[in-house]
């Protein structure tokens, strides 16, 4: 999820877990707490593309790294705030950052949450990066709670309102995943269209739309499906393409690619470049061919090739917004 949601949430965590005891100074380093998985944001520069997809949400996110992080972060804490209970502190750090992975997996991007153990990185698939339908109400929520004094009712009430409405919106999506995934294997289905597995995401916003994403043995139909609308999404075809990868394919660089899109990737070679293209993520852009949010450029030696350091580009813009919110009308309508 986004950092803003995540101080949201390590805020809210903090009050109602210390906030009549300690006051602001528990909201805030709930906040600080709930975001500190992602700092490893900040060493992926120092690592190859590849590797650094893979680092972002990793061993940082784990439930090892919260157990080993939590008593000295707690301990740290005390001695700045100057408290005698340092088992406070450290059971506010361990509930906001595993709270923050637990929520991380909710994403596509994937989580590794029980690394070193295992390579598995869990993504459920259910919420986008940024929903303004979930974010909105608690930063709403939130910043009236900040106006109460940290001992009155008001703001732990506000609080707990927060993560329950968290708690509650999570289940939601996830049940309109499952909804989604049973109407998407029917359609599939009656429409003879062959697949041996499909991942379903929402579109960045809500979850009002998805990105379809179904595999064959050659490549992948994809489409958009709204939950407001059950006729069959207007699919379209791209091939895998494992091919262009020639020599390629060997390196450990580009099989940490391959493993963290999870085998949902095309390759395309473009003006003499070879791309790697992840397919596993939706944009606005309801109408491009060239709609993906991670592409990695692959060049060089094969035995050690440069990638490209990819950006999500989630063609967020203007234009796009409407027509996505156009979308949306015109299927309500029907």
């Amino acid at each position: 999820m986004d950092s803003l949601t995540h101080i949201i949430i390590g805020a809210a965590t903090g009050q109602v877990m210390l906030g009549k005891k300690e006051g602001n100074k528990a909201l805030l380093w709930g906040a600080i707490a709930g975001n500190i998985p992602d700092f490893d944001a900040a060493f992926s520069l120092l690592f190859n593309p590849a590797s650094s997809v893979l680092m972002h949400r990793g061993f940082s996110h784990s439930i090892l790294f919260a157990l080993i992080i939590s008593p000295l972060l707690g301990f740290l804490i005390a001695k700045l705030v100057k408290s005698k209970d340092t088992w406070q502190w450290i059971g506010l750090t361990l509930v906001a950052i595993l709270t923050h992975s637990a929520i991380d997996c909710l994403n596509t991007y994937g989580t590794g949450i029980f690394e070193p153990f295992s390579k598995l990185r869990v993504a459920y698939d259910t919420m986008p990066i940024v929903d303004l339908l979930f974010l909105v109400p608690i930063l709403i929520t939130m910043a009236f709670a900040l106006f109460f004094s940290n001992k009155s009712k008001a703001r732990n009430i506000l609080s707990i309102a927060v993560l329950a409405f968290s708690f509650a919106y999570f289940g939601y999506s996830i049940s309109v995943k499952e909804i989604l995934n049973k109407r998407v294997t029917a359609q599939l289905n009656q429409e003879g269209i062959p697949y041996n597995r499909f991942i379903t995401a929402p579109l960045p916003l809500t979850n009002f739309i998805w990105l379809i994403v179904a595999e064959d043995n050659q490549g992948f139909n994809y489409g958009y499906q709204s939950i407001f609308d059950k006729s069959l999404p207007n699919y379209k075809y791209i091939k895998k393409n494992d091919n262009l990868l020639g020599d390629y394919a060997t390196s450990p660089h580009v099989k940490d690619l391959q493993r963290f899109t999870k085998g949902f990737y095309s390759v395309e070679n473009t003006n003499g470049k070879i791309y790697l293209n992840d397919l596993r993520f939706g944009g606005l852009d309801l109408k491009s061919n060239d709609w993906f949010v991670f592409s990695f450029e692959i060049s060089g030696d094969t035995a050690n090739p440069n990638i490209s350091r990819s950006h999500p580009n989630r063609k967020i813009n203007g234009n796009n917004f409407i027509a996505y919110w156009e979308s949306l009308k015109n299927e309500k309508s029907h």
